[in-house]
């Protein structure tokens, strides 16, 4: 099955388009689940995942795909100040983002037996230990990546000076990329948002790293 990213009249822009993904069975949940709903399931694939079927064809087909979510956020804030104490000073940065939805590749290509022994699989395939299948585009594997993020946080000390040489100095410590709140899954759910696929996280992607910088303001 192909991944479907499309601009459609009347909506906004780039919307994924993918298999809606109603249960994921487990064995513990397929016990307990009573008898009379399992008998009003429309289609349950081989693989024990099921999905609707919205043309009722009886199988999985470009009719069945359907509106899931959006790349673009509903909106973006940030949040920026500095305070100061006597020889002290801190500012910082958070920034954020909120309503984006993320295809969280990684979950889709990983999260299944069919890959053991070929590659590296996620711990959460031990969530649903039945399914045996490859990896299909559907509902299931994209998720809120609303986040907020600590960019930078700067903590510095003004040292007193008397000497004729240096008139200021300045002891600084900067972090970038501290911290990040969100329930996204994956690594990152700040994505590539340009081009006709955004919002997507590429199981080769590469996560942001944290930065840590010490400095040293002198003034004479």
């Amino acid at each position: 099955m192909e991944l479907i990213v499309m601009i459609l009249l009347g909506v906004c822009v780039f919307m994924f388009c993918v298999y809606f993904t109603r249960w994921v069975f487990g064995i513990d949940q397929i016990i307990n689940l009573q008898k009379d709903i399992l008998k009003e399931l429309k289609s349950i694939n081989s693989k024990n995942e099921s999905f609707e079927d919205l043309d009722d064809d009886g199988k999985l087909s470009d009719g069945d795909n359907q509106v899931i979510g959006n790349a673009y956020p509903d909106f973006t804030f940030s949040i920026q100040n500095s305070f100061s104490y006597k020889n002290f000073d801190l500012s910082f940065l958070f920034r954020g983002s909120v309503g984006n939805d993320v295809l969280n590749m990684s979950r889709l290509y990983y999260e299944g037996f069919s890959y053991f022994g070929s590659n590296n699989i996620l711990k959460s395939t031990l969530d649903h230990p039945e399914y045996k299948g490859g990896a299909i585009y559907s509902s299931r594997f994209i998720e809120d990546g609303s986040f907020v993020k600590l960019d930078n946080l700067t903590l510095g000390y003004n040292v007193p000076l008397k000497g004729k040489v240096i008139s200021k100095m300045r002891i600084y410590v900067t972090g970038q990329n501290l911290l990040t709140l969100t329930k996204y899954k994956g690594m990152d759910p700040e994505v590539h948002l340009a081009g006709l696929e955004p919002g997507i996280e590429w199981y080769t992607f590469y996560p942001r790293t944290k930065t840590y910088l010490l400095g040293l303001n002198i003034t004479f």
